[in-house]
């Protein structure tokens, strides 16, 4: 199932589906301007980004655009998986495209739950949360049990701080499908920002099993034991994770803060050093560790 994050409202996708920029006359009219388009049917079962590259990513990447490399997403947009080029170009930031391709694709697509769910997940790119919720719904309109939507109006409600909504909408998500990784995943992110440890490390720890490999379950492992105060089962799993996961922000300064509390201040400094401070929500936390760790 694609789990978008992870489009026009719904009047402008009627509108522009139905508009045109010259007239047509009665006399260009052909038989076949009046054959309806072939309905695409949603199978569920090939609702997933094949891909068999990941190496860092092996348990979500089936399920989220937020895991293909360059490679994968390029093969996307050269094959068939029409809905999956929409999504492509709106991670891309390129909204005209998606838009475009969602207002041509409309007549082909309008019965299936995964094109809407695409729509809502470009106007979620563009932080336009009313549009991306509206879109959302219209996907289980489609299909009332598609767990995908239910996952991405988790995403919104969490970001707009509905935090009961969102773990509802989550916990809907995961009970859809005993192969629905993402929601797991982002019932666990919330367990450890209320700090429910136990239930976090719950969850991780069963996600691990099934991908050990997968860098943010060990990220969010690391984190867990940090939060509990097992600063060496912390490490052992921070440890595991490359350089170019360890530098982010929201990685990194938790690792660098593992050393700093077991009481290996040089390696702190060392792991401080190398991270990339891009997340302006960090700031707090980065200029503390840092004025600790001088």
């Amino acid at each position: 199932m694609k789990y978008h994050l992870s489009l026009l409202a719904l009047l402008a996708v009627i509108v522009g589906c139905s508009s045109t920029s010259e007239l047509t006359y009665v006399g260009d009219l052909k038989n076949e301007d009046f054959v309806q388009p072939r309905l695409i049917p949603f199978n569920q079962r090939t609702d997933y980004y094949q891909s068999g590259r990941s190496k860092y990513f092996p348990l979500l990447i089936e399920e989220t655009v937020d895991r293909l490399d360059s490679g994968e997403r390029s093969d996307i947009e050269k094959g068939t998986d029409q809905i999956g080029k929409i999504t492509i170009a709106c991670y891309d930031k390129n909204f005209s495209a998606g838009f475009a391709l969602s207002d041509k694709l409309f007549r082909n697509y309008k019965d299936h739950p995964a094109y809407w769910n695409a729509i809502g997940t470009c106007y979620l790119l563009k932080n336009d949360f009313r549009k991306a919720q509206l879109y959302y719904n219209k996907s289980l309109d489609s299909m009332k049990d598609y767990a995908p939507a239910f996952n991405n109006l988790g995403v919104i409600y969490r970001k707009k701080n509905e935090q009961q909504k969102a773990f509802v909408a989550f916990e809907r998500a995961a009970s859809l499908s005993r192969f629905s990784y993402t929601p797991k995943f982002n019932m666990a992110q919330m367990y450890l920002d209320h700090g429910l440890i136990s239930q976090a490390l719950e969850l991780l720890t069963t996600l691990n099993k099934i991908a050990p490999n997968d860098v943010d379950v060990i990220a969010s492992l690391g984190t867990a034991y940090l939060f509990d105060g097992k600063y060496r089962a912390a490490l052992s799993e921070y440890n595991k994770l490359p350089g170019s996961v360890t530098s982010r922000p929201e990685v990194g300064l938790n690792y660098a803060l593992a050393h700093f509390l077991k009481g290996d201040k040089s390696k702190a400094r060392d792991v401080f050093g190398e991270v990339k401070n891009n997340n302006s929500s960090l700031n707090g936390y980065y200029d503390e560790l840092k004025r600790v760790l001088r």
